[in-house]
């Protein structure tokens, strides 16, 4: 098996040699291909990294990543298959809306790294229940943002699952790659995923959007 081990130079050899090979992997999606490579870092078997190479091939060969995922946002690279999802959260409240982008970020978060979906987060209830000003004031509040959580992330769950049979990529293949994305680390992906919904809200929203990024996965 010592003959299929990597060193970090044999692995950029090996992305740019699929590169080469490929007429979809230009422009763009350059960024996201070293990404991975750089946080694939406990795989070290050349065969697994030939599997792994196509599948993010195809995952960034549809045509709408080039413009949701412009300026080479991770964030984007993984959340573009779901930007319809986004559109579709009828939230007219802030609250809602952001506790759906929540919901989308730990249940992507929670499939990549084979963990259970969460049906909250604790911290953001509490959070809501407390302060000077209570937002959660009864359980009919409760249970519209238990709602709100739900359907989003089931929404995204089913929306994962479309995607791996849509564009033919094995579940384990796309996992491993949004894995990458986040370093091996289940809080760093879910903090990257957070960060790629800012652009969805106005300049006062996204700021009290950014003050939630201290409770972090799983809370």
């Amino acid at each position: 098996m010592r003959a299929n081990l990597l060193t970090d130079k044999e692995k950029k050899e090996l992305i740019k040699k699929t590169l080469e090979d490929s007429t979809l992997a230009t422009g763009n999606h350059f960024p996201a291909f070293s990404k991975m490579m750089d946080g694939l870092g406990h795989v070290n078997d050349a065969l697994s990294l030939a599997e792994l190479i196509p599948a993010l091939n195809v995952y960034l060969s549809g045509t709408v990543v080039g413009t949701f995922a412009s300026g080479a946002s991770f964030a984007g690279y993984i959340l573009f298959p779901f930007q319809q999802i986004i559109n579709l959260i009828n939230a007219n409240e802030t609250g809602f809306l952001m506790y759906s982008y929540r919901a989308i970020s730990y249940a992507i978060t929670a499939w990549s790294f084979d963990k259970p979906v969460l049906s909250k987060s604790t911290r953001t209830i509490s959070n809501l229940k407390s302060g000077s000003i209570s937002v959660v004031k009864s359980h009919n509040d409760l249970a519209i943002y238990h709602k709100t959580w739900w359907e989003a992330s089931t929404k995204t769950i089913n929306g994962l699952k479309n995607t791996c049979i849509e564009r033919n990529i094995q579940p384990n293949h796309l996992k491993a790659i949004f894995k990458s994305f986040g370093d091996g680390k289940p809080e760093k992906l879910c903090h990257l995923l957070l960060t790629g919904f800012e652009s969805q809200f106005g300049h006062t929203t996204k700021h009290i959007w950014r003050s939630t990024y201290s409770i972090v996965y799983p809370q």
